[in-house]
């Protein structure tokens, strides 16, 4: 484990098992390995169907844990914690995912979708969630 990255992947491994018998096994991420250094953004990039969203879920435990390998946060190793620490975690940790139509509601304005974001972790009251939005679209213009 390395204490100088803020997150860290290794040989992560996410597999499905499929057919009638589930006795078939996808491997859909087998190995997938890097650290992300302190006040760094990382994107990953690749073909469709190449594991990026699987990596990226898998990471924040959004589709059940990883089936191999191990995840640290912070020097701290994340797999295996409860619910509500995950949770906690992920306000540190955000996906951004490439198509604009899975990501953002045409129905609600940005505001209403970054609040989102806050009252999802129940952070704040409606309105405090709406101000702390507009604070911050005012800061990245």
């Amino acid at each position: 484990m390395n204490n100088d990255a803020f997150l860290e992947l290794r040989g992560i491994g996410k597999h499905f098992r499929t057919g009638a018998a589930r006795q078939h096994v996808v491997k859909a991420v087998d190995g997938v390995s890097f650290e992300v250094p302190r006040c760094t953004t990382v994107g990953i990039v690749g073909e469709s169907g190449c594991g990026k969203s699987v990596t990226s879920l898998s990471l924040m435990q959004l589709l059940q844990r990883p089936t191999t390998g191990e995840l640290f946060f912070r020097g701290e190793p994340i797999l295996g914690v409860s619910g509500a620490a995950m949770k906690r975690l992920r306000r540190d940790m955000q996906i951004i995912f490439q198509d604009p139509y899975s990501s953002l509601n045409p129905r609600m304005t940005v505001g209403r979708i970054i609040a989102s974001g806050l009252a999802i972790q129940g952070m704040g009251t409606p309105q405090e969630r709406l101000d702390a939005a507009r604070k911050l679209m005012d800061r990245v213009g």
